[in-house]
């Protein structure tokens, strides 16, 4: 929230490039990622224990801590422009809703059997805490091209 506040209006809509996401979008998919992810989460509360695992890029991203330093760029049918047009007040009132889901969800997690496993189409078998830990990470992966797009706008790049 911090970071929309430091743009004008017109400037959370700037795009570098046709192809580029501009911050508002990078919020936009970010937001709608996180919520996939905690509907994930409650998913596994009811789902069945399994023995399934990770991926080995799942296995590497969970070792690691977070995405590695790269741009990851999905296949067409799933990489679908996210949205331009909110305002800078809509995206702070969707990140105020998506820390509270975030809180009252982490509540939850504990009591969530870690065998309990839903599949990710990427990382394989995630458990409840696995899940969770996702929408930080997923999060901090974005923060880079948000800081890239930061230096764009101040023509840095």
């Amino acid at each position: 929230m911090q970071r929309l506040r430091n743009y004008a209006e017109e400037a959370i809509h700037f795009k570098p490039s046709a192809e580029a996401w501009s911050i508002c979008q990078v919020t936009d998919h970010c937001l709608v990622v996180a919520h996939e992810y905690l509907d994930a989460v409650e998913a596994c509360a009811t789902a069945e224990s399994r023995e399934d695992s990770k991926t080995q890029f799942g296995a590497e991203l969970f070792e690691r801590g977070g995405f590695p330093p790269i741009k990851i760029t999905l296949p067409p049918d799933m990489n679908q422009p996210p949205n331009n047009s909110l305002s800078r007040e809509e995206l702070e009132v969707e990140l105020v809703n998506l820390n509270m889901r975030m809180n009252e969800v982490e509540k939850k997690v504990a009591s969530i059997p870690s065998t309990n496993r839903v599949k990710h189409g990427g990382f394989g078998w995630l458990n409840a805490s696995e899940w969770h830990s996702l929408v930080d990470m997923h999060f901090r992966h974005h923060e880079r091209q948000l800081s890239e797009l930061d230096l764009r706008m101040k023509g840095g790049l």
